[in-house]
């Protein structure tokens, strides 16, 4: 197809803002990173769950066998959302 035939995608306003040092983040995600599955038959559990609420912030992994959670405060938050980070 021809450039001009395909559809253009749509957009997307956002709803959710966070905004923490990648310093702090990797800090984080290293704190949970050893209990995250590295079975890829399970592949929401290759990952680590990010979820936040206004400035609270919280990182959780798991395998099934061991469970890591950590908490914190983001610099500014406002909203809410969730994501899985591989």
């Amino acid at each position: 197809l021809r450039a001009e035939e395909v559809a253009a995608p749509p957009e997307v306003a956002p709803t959710a803002t966070l905004v923490l040092s990648g310093g702090a983040l990797k800090g984080m995600i290293r704190q949970v990173n050893f209990a995250v599955s590295t079975d890829e038959t399970r592949a929401i559990l290759t990952g680590v769950l990010l979820k936040f609420d206004g400035q609270d912030l919280k990182l959780v992994a798991t395998d099934t066998h061991r469970l890591a959670v950590r908490g914190g405060k983001a610099a500014v938050g406002e909203g809410s959302g969730s994501a899985v980070v591989p």
